[in-house]
């Protein structure tokens, strides 16, 4: 591996670590919204997993003190992550993947957050999806959160319409993150998802509804367009041994997205996760939908886009 470094600074409050591969359309825009952070207390740590493209060269003409960027072969995002946290000298870890972006006010939020509750260890605001091109829509949770600023203790009860933080959306604690495991690099798609299991297992969240985030779910080579239906189905099968009906329930969910994915793909994976769905936890339009053909699947999901796009937003939940 070698490294490029931009010049030391002294320990920061935090460390965002960027796993790049085969960005190079968008990495100019990422790495741009974390300098322009009003909370500028931070190294900024570019793990390049191997890239075919010009990312690298792309991520080289940002200039900043705080960039250092290192060089991989090609791991797979979960090593990229896993590397940059052990690199990582703050106390205080942010992930942000390569085509996605920050808005300015995210640090700030998250550092007051941190000054106001000193004895947790995760940290994250609101965020919003980017469906289209300057088309956007925002999050839905599955608890009121009343005030701007919340203490939620069930990350599983919280995250049953749309998760109460992404990746690109939470701050950890390094030495939670280390606790915990990192991403498991043997996951193909779906890292994510098994990480925030086992954080959301131990640990409630400090949540700010102030949006600090965007998720572009448009970009090329998008983790969550993957399918690896097998793999997620799984992890998701380690944590049934877990006696807390929040998670049955959040699994229940992935199962049920999973199989629908699966579905409208043709693919056999849709027998496995059909007989893995506990139907008591479906609503009669997720029962409904599971029942479909693919074909109708294809026109329903065609509608939800087109709706999305409109401002109006249908879910199965």
């Amino acid at each position: 591996m070698t490294g490029k470094n931009k010049g030391k600074i002294a320990k920061p409050f935090f460390s965002v670590i960027i796993p790049l591969y085969n960005k190079e359309n968008f990495i100019q825009a990422c790495l741009k919204s974390v300098i322009q952070q009003e909370f500028e207390d931070f190294e900024l740590i570019i793990i390049d997993d191997g890239s075919t493209d010009h990312s690298l060269v792309k991520a080289n003409e940002i200039k900043d003190h705080r960039i250092q960027i290192f060089q991989q072969k090609n791991q797979g995002a979960s090593h990229a992550r896993n590397s940059g946290a052990i690199k990582a000298r703050a106390d205080y870890i942010a992930f942000l993947d390569a085509d996605d972006e920050w808005y300015p006010n995210y640090l700030a939020c998250i550092y007051k957050m941190i000054q106001k509750h000193p004895q947790h260890a995760v940290f994250a605001t609101n965020y919003e999806v980017e469906i289209a091109p300057q088309e956007f829509r925002k999050t839905r949770f599955s608890v009121p959160l009343k005030n701007s600023v919340e203490v939620v203790n069930d990350f599983f009860e919280a995250s049953l319409k749309d998760a109460l933080f992404l990746t690109i959306s939470v701050v950890l604690k390094k030495s939670t993150f280390i606790e915990l495991g990192g991403f498991n690099p043997l996951i193909a798609s779906g890292q994510d998802t098994d990480l925030f299991i086992r954080l959301g297992v131990k640990h409630p969240i400090v949540f700010s509804k102030e949006i600090g985030a965007k998720y572009n779910l448009q970009s090329e080579n998008n983790l969550s367009k993957s399918p690896n239906f097998e793999s997620r189905l799984n992890y998701l099968k380690a944590y049934d041994h877990i006696a807390n009906k929040s998670l049955k329930k959040y699994l229940n969910l992935n199962r049920f997205s999973i199989g629908m994915r699966a579905k409208m793909a043709k693919h056999s994976a849709y027998y496995k996760a059909k007989k893995q769905i506990d139907f008591t936890y479906l609503n009669t339009k997720q029962k409904i939908l599971l029942a479909l053909p693919s074909l109708l699947l294809h026109a329903v999901k065609k509608t939800q886009v087109l709706l999305a796009k409109k401002g109006i937003y249908i879910s199965s939940v």
